[in-house]
């Protein structure tokens, strides 16, 4: 268990970028009122501010007084773009080319069972569920899912593998539904862990804690808060699940993306967001959003590309956090600056934005982060000493027993 909170340490790379200042959603934006959002929200420096008025790339890490969380910011100025809406937008940031991502796709509404089809399990995640316990389990899962699995799968049947598969997408499909309708009071409580993980309890704080979007949009704010009872002019909304090559393990998750559309005079804010709402492995909970802003029109038009995004993990708290945030920050920046790079080629582009065919999947620049953090050699390198770190430690303390 130890080694498996390590090797979560280490994975916790969900990152993306991330704003927050007095609400303007309902005036039109001048450069002013942007410059200080953005001052504001991100803390940038007159110096970071030259650099995105220059058209270069603004990555940083956004620090918080929680160890357990991880932020990033990222901006770049754009060229020559046109007006653009929200599935062309989706399209740019989808994941063409990301060999990560073994399998997914987006749910239907209401999710069914066929949706999750292609969906498989390791040998070592069905060896791991059935060896679960509440308080002591490799895959994040929830009370009931562990009792469910304990009490509906035999596991002296050579279909037992099978039958965990089974059992795993139908609860899924369960989770999604009752998602569907109850928004965040029907998210899970992990119980992998001695300490439970309640997702509601996080999104709350992860969501107040994310910049930019108030400001820039507070009524998409009190849209995600409600959802899906309270309906939001521009606004749509959509499940994907997705398989994950993390490189350590495969990781499944579970993924709400929204969008918004908001358009004042010649002003045009493209938002996304991306919540996860269940992932197999490593991170806890994570929330991230992308921005197309457009401000005014014609040749004095000004455009930008941002992303935000908030990660938090147990992991990132113990007594190695220091070391981790450094390695995991130093990766997430790159990778982050790597994706501005690629969305901001695709919008400049002169062609139009669909010549290439994209695998329906969600917008996020998390399948590209997790799979870049875990098969860095730096990681590897890390996870390496942690573990044989832990086992020395371990040995050390049964030698000391028997002594005694």
């Amino acid at each position: 268990m130890r080694c498996r909170r390590a090797a979560s340490l280490l994975m916790f790379g969900l990152v993306g970028l991330l704003f927050v200042s007095t609400p303007i959603a309902s005036a039109q934006l001048s450069k002013e009122k942007f410059v200080r959002l953005i001052t504001d929200d991100a803390a940038l420096s007159a110096d970071e501010i030259t650099t995105l008025n220059n058209g270069d790339f603004l990555v940083k890490v956004l620090k918080l007084k929680d160890k357990r969380k991880v932020s990033v910011f990222g901006a770049v100025r754009l060229r020559d773009v046109q007006s653009i809406d929200l599935a062309a937008f989706r399209e740019v940031l989808s994941q063409r080319d990301n060999r990560a991502l073994l399998d997914g796709g987006r749910l239907s509404s209401p999710p069914v069972l066929q949706d999750l089809a292609a969906l498989t399990l390791k040998d070592k995640d069905i060896e791991s569920i059935k060896n679960c316990i509440v308080g002591k389990c490799d895959l994040k899962l929830s009370a009931r899912m562990i009792r469910r699995f304990q009490t509906e799968v035999d596991w002296n049947s050579a279909q037992q593998e099978i039958q965990a598969t089974s059992l795993f997408k139908q609860m899924l499909v369960e989770y999604s539904n009752d998602y569907s309708k109850r928004g965040d009071q029907a998210l899970i409580e992990y119980v992998d862990q001695k300490d439970p993980v309640r997702l509601v309890d996080e999104y709350r704080v992860l969501l107040e804690q994310s910049v930019m979007v108030h400001s820039l949009a507070p009524e998409f704010v009190n849209y995600l808060k409600k959802f899906p009872a309270l309906e939001l002019s521009g606004a749509e909304s959509r499940l994907d699940w997705s398989n994950v090559d993390s490189g350590l393990k495969p990781i499944v998750t579970l993924t709400h993306s929204l969008g918004y559309s908001r358009k004042v005079n010649d002003d045009l804010v493209l938002t996304l967001a991306t919540k996860q709402i269940y992932a197999s492995h490593y991170v806890d909970a994570s929330l991230g959003f992308s921005w197309f802003i457009r401000l005014g029109a014609g040749e004095s038009a000004e455009t930008y590309l941002i992303f935000t995004s908030i990660s938090r993990s147990d992991s990132l708290g113990g007594v190695l956090s220091g070391m981790a945030h450094a390695v995991v920050e130093k990766e997430a920046m790159e990778k982050v600056e790597d994706l501005l790079k690629g969305a901001k080629k695709r919008l400049e582009m002169k062609q139009g934005l669909s010549t290439e065919p994209v695998k329906d999947v969600p917008e996020s620049w998390l399948f590209s982060t997790i799979s870049s953090l875990t098969q860095s050699p730096i990681f590897r390198i890390l996870a390496l000493l942690i573990a044989v770190g832990i086992a020395g430690f371990v040995l050390l303390r049964s030698r000391a027993g028997k002594t005694s």
